[in-house]
C-alpha cells in the first residue's frame, strides 16, 4: 500500500504520540507533519510562515515535546525553541539572550525532555539548559560559559540526569550530591535521559 505523504525525500528527526490516533513527525526541513495512525495519511501540520508576524519561524525540527496542556515545544534548529499552543494563534519563541543567565544557553537545541518534577531539560550545542517549571527560572551547565568548576545546584530530588553522547564519558548530575562527575553508560544511543 502506498499513501502519498510528501515525506519521501525528507529526513525524519523524531516521532511523538499526539493523541489516540495521531503522531507528530519532526523533519529536517519540512516542519512538522501529523499522521493518522489508522489510515497512515500524513499532512503538513506546522510549517514556517515567514509572511506572518509571530508565527512558525523554521522547518528544521530536531525534537518535539508535548506537555500536559497539549502545547507543542519544538527544537527549531538553529533558532531555539518554538512553542505552539493550539488555543492561541501566536507562537512563543524561547531563545538565548547574550549575557542573560535566565535564558536558553544556546539556540541550537537537539533534544527536549521533562523530568519527574515537571522541569524541562534542553540539550544544546553548548551544554544543557534546565527550565524549572514552578519557579520559571533557568539554569545552564556543561557549557563553554561555565567557570572552572562544574559544581551546580539541581533542585530535583531522588533522580540523576545525564547527557550520554555518541562517544566517551559524560558528566552526570546526581540531585543528591549536586555536583558533576564522569559517567560512561553502556548504551551510547541516548542523547539526553532522565533516571528516576
Amino acid at each position: 500500500m502506498h499513501i502519498p505523504s510528501g515525506l519521501m525525500d525528507v529526513s525524519i528527526n523524531c516521532i511523538r504520540a499526539y493523541n489516540n490516533n495521531e503522531i507528530l513527525i519532526a523533519t529536517d526541513g519540512a516542519g512538522v507533519y501529523k499522521m493518522n495512525t489508522d489510515t497512515y495519511e500524513s499532512i503538513p501540520y506546522i510549517v514556517a510562515d515567514y509572511n506572518r508576524y509571530n508565527s512558525m519561524n523554521g522547518n528544521t525540527i530536531n525534537d518535539i515535546y508535548i506537555d500536559s496542556e497539549q502545547r507543542i515545544w519544538m527544537a527549531n534548529y538553529p533558532i531555539g525553541i518554538t512553542v505552539r499552543n493550539n488555543r492561541y494563534a501566536d507562537y512563543q519563541w524561547i531563545k538565548h539572550s547574550i549575557g542573560n543567565k535566565q535564558s536558553l544557553i544556546n539556540d541550537q537545541v537537539n533534544a527536549i525532555i521533562e523530568d519527574h518534577d515537571g522541569d524541562l531539560w534542553f540539550a544544546t550545542n553548548n551544554g544543557i539548559s534546565l527550565y524549572y517549571s514552578k519557579t520559571k527560572q533557568w539554569h545552564s551547565f556543561l557549557s563553554s560559559f561555565d567557570t572552572a568548576s562544574h559544581s551546580k545546584t539541581i533542585s530535583s530530588s531522588h533522580c540523576a540526569k545525564w547527557s550520554p553522547a555518541s562517544s566517551g564519558p559524560e558528566d552526570i548530575v546526581p540531585a543528591s550530591t549536586r555536583s558533576t562527575r564522569n559517567y560512561c553508560p553502556q548504551s551510547s544511543l541516548l542523547r539526553l535521559y532522565s533516571v528516576i
